[in-house]
């Protein structure tokens, strides 16, 4: 199932229509459509108070978008997915990283030197180059 379809289900399984969600989360009714039909994909403000009204989480909603993208991951290398992360992450508001440390059930901390930070990231490329399994 896509977003579009988890939001649909959602929205079904609360016996909502579709101009009930939306004036829920303060959108126009074509939107929710929009949504629902995959034509669009709402911008995160939307997606917290959608999360609100259906009473779902972001786990719900994009699961399967996650299976998908890490499927495309040729290997476990963490640089091929972690780095866009990580970027987002540190560009997004404090409430946003917040709300991302609760959907995923680990603390929020404070954001950490670039010295730390590239000293961590040296550890880990240690640690993948060591357990990586060289090509014959």
């Amino acid at each position: 199932m896509s977003i579009a379809s988890r939001i649909q289900q959602a929205r079904e399984a609360k016996g909502m229509k579709q101009v009930d969600l939306a004036n829920m989360v303060g959108v126009q009714p074509g939107a929710i459509w929009n949504y629902e039909n995959g034509k669009s994909s709402p911008k995160e403000p939307v997606v917290f108070r959608l999360m609100s009204a259906l009473g779902v989480d972001a786990n719900y909603l994009y699961q399967d978008e996650m299976r998908e993208a890490c499927a495309k991951i040729p290997s476990c290398d963490y640089r091929a997915w972690a780095t866009p992360l990580i970027d987002a992450y540190e560009q997004a508001s404090d409430d946003t990283q917040h709300a991302a440390c609760a959907v995923l059930r680990i603390p929020h901390v404070a954001p950490i030197s670039p010295e730390r930070a590239k000293a961590l990231t040296d550890r880990m490329d240690q640690h993948l180059d060591a357990t990586t399994p060289k090509d014959a």
